[in-house]
């Protein structure tokens, strides 16, 4: 079948198994990205968490204690991360800074999903450049 429910919204798969098999990058480490990684470990998902606190700290200590993995952005490339993690099925974006988000989209897995959850505060703008490859504003 070319299109259906994810497993993780499908009613007859039991909620602890929803994401089974699956990763999740949860991005931030604040109230949002917290909640959004505690759901992912529930529904199953091996789920990590990437932002630029450096352990320890209340924060990373309770990332560990809901069964995901905390990773600090000054210990680990996206690369390197996204190395570490193989394919990436889920991207939950929490930090509200573009520039940020636009990096992940470049780890994000085959037929992976990208969700946006942070608001954008006041910033620089992200400029495009042109790529030869494309031909085109990229």
């Amino acid at each position: 079948m070319m299109q259906q429910r994810p497993p993780w919204l499908d009613p007859q798969t039991p909620a602890e198994e929803r994401g089974e098999g699956l990763t999740a990058l949860v991005l931030g480490i604040g109230p949002v990205g917290l909640l959004g990684a505690m759901a992912l470990v529930s529904a199953g998902f091996t789920t990590y968490v990437y932002s630029r606190e450096l352990p320890p700290s209340p924060r990373t200590d309770l990332v560990r204690a809901i069964g995901a993995t905390y990773v600090s952005t000054r210990a680990l490339t996206f690369a390197e991360l996204a190395e570490q993690m193989g394919n990436i099925d889920l991207v939950y974006e929490a930090v509200g800074h573009s520039h940020f988000a636009l990096e992940a989209l470049r780890v994000l897995g085959t037929n992976g999903i990208f969700v946006l959850t942070g608001v954008p505060g006041m910033q620089a703008f992200v400029e495009r450049t042109r790529l030869g490859s494309c031909g085109t504003w990229c």
